[in-house]
């Protein structure tokens, strides 16, 4: 994968950037935790790329274990940290709605990547990547026309493992910055 300084970084959240609670969510900033080399990862992409943008589904949200401001306090916090080690992250989009409620900004749906794309006209999906963990975050990137990279870290399941979505694999977010910082 060649990339340049006109590309667009989308990142999932959970999992990616701070450990996932397995069968719960990161309702305050005392449970977020930085995946280990997340950090690090980030000061390597942050070069890299023209935007680096999460795209997050919260549905806590949705189903009443917290509000908005819950996960936007979250998000302000996460980016503190991240600003104390000069990282800038151009956006954190999220979308609260329940996976039943089939609204148009759900990953895999399109509508959080076309939000930040309003935000910057300068994105184009065809020179984008999508990482995630999971097989909605690839399809979305599918959805867009983006590159595709599965992060594997945890994956045993062969239901947790997308067959045909990723262009390329990697174990985590630093594995992957370590290979774009060598190309």
């Amino acid at each position: 994968m060649t990339i340049n300084q006109e590309w667009t970084l989308f990142l999932d959240r959970d999992g990616v950037i701070n450990e996932q609670i397995i069968g719960g969510y990161v309702l305050d900033f005392s449970q977020f935790v930085f995946v280990p080399g997340a950090i690090e990862a980030l000061q390597i992409l942050q070069q890299r790329f023209a935007h680096v943008i999460v795209l997050t589904n919260q549905q806590c949200v949705g189903k009443g274990l917290c509000d908005d401001r819950a996960v936007n306090e979250v998000h302000r916090q996460m980016l503190e940290v991240l600003d104390s080690k000069e990282i800038h992250l151009d956006g954190v989009y999220f979308c609260p709605h329940r996976a039943d409620e089939n609204c148009t900004c759900r990953k895999p749906q399109r509508g959080l990547a076309l939000q930040a794309q309003n935000d910057f006209p300068d994105i184009d999906f065809a020179k984008s990547i999508m990482v995630g963990d999971a097989p909605t975050d690839l399809q979305l990137g599918r959805n867009c026309g983006m590159k595709t990279v599965f992060l594997t870290k945890g994956k045993t399941d062969s239901a947790d493992v997308p067959t045909g979505l990723a262009d390329e694999e990697y174990n985590d977010l630093l594995d992957f910055a370590e290979h774009l910082k060598q190309m």
